[in-house]
């Protein structure tokens, strides 16, 4: 609970949730102040939301902040528990089957324990 001298002026709850609300707008505001391209800075922005059919910049977003959950480079806890739920939706709009995403998994574990 944020508090000010014993006083609660917000609970952890709508702390967390104002950030969810605001995080993607955020970001796409930091997209564009590094001059990313537009495309880039609306998919960061539209990441927040439900899956789209088919491949996007969205959905891949949304995708690898599931996976990165799942390894554990997640925010919050809520965050594991919801990833497999979000890995599951954006399979689905997308038809990637699960021996391509084990294989982009265990690249992408690679490439990371190489840089440590």
């Amino acid at each position: 609970m944020a508090s000010t001298k014993g006083r609660r002026l917000v609970s952890d709850d709508l702390m967390i949730r104002c950030i969810e609300v605001t995080s993607a707008p955020a970001g796409a505001r930091v997209a564009c102040a590094w001059q990313l391209s537009d495309a880039a800075a609306q998919a960061i922005e539209r990441a927040g939301g439900e899956a789209t059919a088919g491949w996007s910049l969205g959905n891949a977003i949304r995708l690898a902040d599931a996976l990165a959950s799942l390894e554990g480079f997640h925010l919050r806890r809520d965050d594991i528990s919801r990833a497999p739920g979000v890995v599951d939706e954006i399979r689905s709009a997308t038809a990637i089957d699960e021996a391509t995403l084990a294989q982009t998994l265990a690249g992408l574990r690679d490439c990371v324990l190489r840089r440590s």
